[in-house]
């Protein structure tokens, strides 16, 4: 299925040439002539991409990504700009647009615009994004490893130093890159992010340093780099590892110098930003074998977190399922009030490499076929009701299911626990009666979970 682009502009010879070389590069589009129509659209789903003039009568364009800011960050907006009006533009990109063309514009420049945005969209879409709470993100878990990384940004956040997260794909890098962001004292400042591995080399230079109008072929305005636009704020390098080489160079001159330049200009520029770099990959590993610097895997390395695989922490599996139940029951229009004990051990007993992201589409497919309020065994992909082979030795791999399986239903027991406990405003003897069992029943499993402090 081709992707869909939304094109936003009041003037209707505009939307027809942009739709018709849209179609012709072999996309699919649709079309609106203000951003109160788009917005309506957008509210429908299946739109890959938007592109938006700015100027515009009932919602303009920077209205319109105002408008999807808090409900649809995942999708990347193109503005188009007149002649002349280049600030307007940056400002737009720092409220979150993903680029800007300025009138009259070259239709290749265009579809490069379109290709990369689509191509940095399908990237990000590969990294789970579990949670927000107000603005502010909410990493769930109750496990150890969980604690750990909260305590730990709690730790690094206020540090102006670089920070290097590793971990396996899906384990939520861009998730605890905003969440150290939020938790910064440079939260109200933009927070921008770049895929490495869905940049295209020719294109590297310009989209984290910028240019000058005239610098680069097609491009007849000057354009900021993403470091330019996090300045004050952070800038998070996912996949640093697909960084080339003689871009990692200039990058270490940013950090240790603070200054940028862009492509065809004569001075530098002052930035101020906090630079935090994911990775899947072993970069001392690329650094013996020559692809990647040494000297700027150290600059990176100053505060580094390893990101625990799912299949390590499975106790928190179940808050992350339910979390995923509440997303797709408002995505999807479905009121599914939970997950069968089946249907959970099942999840339990899947070793998950994909890790979160796993789960999520798991979830997800389930929520398509789920015919009642419950998910059932029935409602799981064939691979985990096949359950497949255990990546551990047959020994080591039930010795460890039982551990998780007895953490996990810790972690059920302490929160039915700690709800009858709130329910019942800390009355032992209410809360046990709301449980079903007896007083002493309650008192020793409150001891052996840790909850007699609690009370």
């Amino acid at each position: 299925m081709s992707e869909r682009i939304l094109v936003v502009d009041d003037e209707p010879s505009m939307r027809k040439v942009l739709g018709r070389l849209l179609e012709r590069a072999g996309y699919s589009v649709e079309l609106a002539e203000n951003g109160q129509e788009a917005l309506r659209r957008l509210q429908d789903g299946g739109i890959d991409l938007v592109i938006t003039d700015i100027r515009m009568p009932v919602m303009d364009g920077i209205e319109l990504l105002a408008a999807m800011a808090p409900n649809l960050p995942d999708i990347p907006v193109i503005v188009i700009t007149a002649h002349g009006t280049v600030d307007t533009a940056v400002s737009a990109m720092k409220m979150g647009a993903f680029d800007f063309v300025s009138k009259p514009f070259e239709s290749d420049q265009l579809l490069r615009n379109c290709q990369k945005a689509l191509a940095q969209s399908r990237a990000e879409r590969r990294s789970v994004q579990t949670g927000r709470e107000g603005s502010g993100v909410r990493l769930l878990g109750t496990s150890t490893e969980s604690q750990a990384l909260r305590d730990w940004i709690d730790k690094v956040a206020n540090l102006p130093s670089a920070t290097l997260l590793n971990g396996e794909p899906g384990t939520g890098h861009g998730l605890v890159a905003r969440a150290i962001h939020e938790a910064s004292p440079r939260k109200e400042a933009p927070f921008v992010k770049i895929t490495c591995g869905a940049i295209p080399r020719d294109w590297f230079e310009s989209e984290l340093f910028g240019h000058e109008a005239g610098a680069v072929p097609g491009s007849a305005s000057e354009r900021p780099g993403r470091l330019e636009l996090a300045d004050g704020g952070t800038l998070f390098l996912n996949e640093i590892d697909a960084m080339p080489m003689d871009v990692q160079g200039q990058l270490l001159r940013v950090i240790k110098e603070g200054r940028v330049g862009r492509l065809g200009a004569l001075s530098d520029r002052a930035v101020d930003v906090r630079l935090i770099a994911g990775t899947h990959a072993n970069l001392e590993e690329a650094v013996s074998e020559g692809r990647f610097r040494d000297d700027l895997f150290y600059a990176l390395n100053v505060a580094h977190f390893e990101l625990t695989a799912l299949r390590s922490r499975l106790e928190d599996l179940p808050d992350l399922a339910e979390y995923f139940v509440a997303k797709f029951n408002t995505r999807l229009g479905r009121q599914v009030t939970g997950i069968s004990p089946q249907a959970m051990s099942m999840l339990l007993a899947h070793r998950w490499p994909g890790n979160v992201r796993e789960l999520e589409n798991v979830i997800e497919r389930a929520m398509l076929f789920a015919d009642g309020e419950v998910l059932d065994v029935g409602h799981l992909p064939g691979q985990l009701q096949g359950g497949g082979e255990p990546d551990l030795p047959i020994t080591d791999f039930d010795s460890n299911m039982k551990s998780i399986v007895r953490r996990a239903t810790a972690n059920i027991e302490r929160q039915l626990i700690r709800g009858a406990l709130d329910e019942s405003q800390n009355n032992v003897t209410h809360a046990a009666k709301a449980l079903g069992i007896s007083r002493k029943s309650l008192q020793t499993k409150m001891k052996e979970l840790g909850l007699r402090e609690d009370v």
